[in-house]
């Protein structure tokens, strides 16, 4: 005897239950399904039974192979393979702890679809938008980090930027991470549009027992940019099996890197090449400059005082009251060589902010019945970082010729139609601006999962999450404000 069997999986929370019409229709393709199965399979055995012999006790003996089960898996993915419609990459926690970073982002970057995430290095010094520093944030395809879904456990995790569904990574503890499914495709049929370029789900351990903890330490080869990592797992299997807790603590610390510490006053940057000759084929357009510096602007203020009753923007004089040295110009760039303007490598900033973290995580499970089951998790993440990017600097401000900060030698020098100077000044006295900011994402999630009967599968949670941060501008002036406060001689 043949028979078939319908078993239908309702889904829910972090798989979204199908639209009603659809549902509608989703059922009636089954039903529709299993009423031409059920007459095949009478007739198929009214046909075995006519044109067999009287059979023997022995045939009788042995059972007709029971026919597989059809499993309606709706929304939730069953399988990790690359059989699939849309392939997943599974990235194993052996694999994580092999590669020995203490930054899960920078060890996801080497995923080809992942290669345009936003490491902590991309969110630092001025690199940085406001409230970004040190996040960790994935980015499918390079497509944008709000149009890639990432999730935990299949559910749906807080974001840690405002206005934005973009989850960091930072508050993932690595330690009880048992895999990582990449799905790289056909995930907003699913999810929608948050899962546009695909879903990155951080499935976590959920028999874990014993104790584990790593330490983990490392410094790059110019004897900064240092790494501390530790962890501490704890888990316990009760009732037989039936029930299991973990509790995770993981500390990091990086240090801020700033890119002046590696860069020299040898640096050399590809720039014009004042001698260039088109008509020459040995002559190149671009080639590499030492010394180069930005054009007509100066730590100490360069002083315009004007020429032909205008202002051209070329400084004269140092706000020293010095003669200023303009070095060799590079037109085609707006920057210079050597002279008294500011150097180009005095500009860059941060590589890397320095970045703490505190995770604590919590997860357990418990089987009511072989059919049911209860879970929940909760999550406690306190994450600060720390970033200085570029100074203020003022181009062009007009300070009147009474003024009697002047120096003589300026004043001598002042067009009398012009009433005044312009001066440029890159404010690297008054600090570079920067940003200090601290993160705090509380998250808890109950739930259950099991048969209600029928063989209908029905995963039910709740969850309930917030991130805050506190966000300070490391404070540096313009040099208006500044000359208001202090007097204009320091401008000079």
């Amino acid at each position: 005897m043949l028979t078939a069997t319908l078993v239908a999986v309702a889904t829910n929370g972090g798989y979204p239950a199908m639209h009603s019409s659809k549902r509608s229709s989703h059922w009636r393709a089954l039903i529709t399904t299993a009423s031409l199965i059920v007459p095949c399979a009478i007739a198929g055995t009214a046909n075995a039974q006519a044109q067999s012999a009287a059979p023997t006790p022995a045939a009788d003996a042995d059972p007709a192979p029971a026919a597989p089960d059809i499993v309606v898996t709706g929304s939730r993915i069953r399988r990790v393979d690359y059989e699939t419609a849309s392939p997943t990459v599974a990235i194993t926690s052996q694999l994580i702890q092999q590669s020995g970073t203490t930054n899960l982002t920078d060890y996801l970057t080497s995923i080809p679809a992942l290669v345009g995430s936003s490491t902590s290095r991309d969110n630092s010094g001025d690199s940085a938008g406001i409230g970004t520093t040190g996040l960790n944030l994935l980015n499918l395809r390079n497509l944008g980090t709000e149009r890639t879904l990432v999730l935990v456990d299949g559910r749906r995790h807080v974001a840690s930027l405002e206005g934005s569904a973009s989850v960091d990574i930072n508050t993932i503890p690595e330690d009880l991470i048992e895999r990582i499914d990449v799905l790289t495709g056909g995930a907003s049929a699913i999810y929608g549009a948050d899962g546009v370029t695909g879903v990155v789900n951080f499935v976590l351990k959920k028999n874990f027992e014993g104790l584990t903890g790593r330490v983990q330490s490392g410094i790059s080869k110019y004897g900064d940019a240092g790494q501390r990592f530790a962890t501490l797992t704890a888990g316990h299997n009760f009732s037989n099996g039936q029930g299991n807790i973990a509790l995770s603590y993981e500390f990091s610390d990086e240090d801020r890197l700033d890119s002046k510490k590696r860069i020299g006053r040898d640096f050399v940057s590809m720039s014009y090449n004042p001698n260039f000759n088109k008509d020459d084929s040995g002559s190149y357009y671009r080639t590499p400059q030492r010394d180069v510096r930005f054009s007509y602007t100066s730590r100490q203020s360069a002083v315009d005082v004007g020429e032909g009753g205008e202002f051209d923007g070329i400084p004269e004089f140092l706000g020293t009251g010095g003669i200023y040295n303009n070095g060799k110009n590079l037109l085609k760039d707006n920057y210079s060589q050597g002279g008294d303007s500011t150097r180009l490598t005095d500009y860059f900033n941060d590589v890397r902010p320095s970045t703490t973290r505190h995770v604590v995580n919590m997860i357990g499970h418990y089987e009511i019945s072989p059919a049911f089951e209860i879970f929940g998790e909760a999550k406690y993440a306190n994450i600060t970082a720390y970033s200085l990017g570029q100074p203020t600097f003022d181009a062009r401000t007009f300070i009147a010729a009474d003024n009697v900060f002047i120096p003589e030698s300026i004043r001598n020098a002042i067009d009398p139609t012009l009433g005044g100077v312009e001066i440029t000044r890159d404010n690297f006295d008054l600090g570079q601006r920067g940003e200090r900011i601290k993160r705090e994402t509380f998250r808890s999630v109950i739930g259950a999962r099991g048969e209600i009967g029928g063989g209908v599968r029905l995963p039910a949670f709740k969850t309930a999450a917030v991130t805050a941060s506190l966000t300070a501008s490391v404070p540096s002036e313009g040099v208006t404000s500044y000359l208001a406060r202090v007097g204009l001689s320091q401008a000079f």
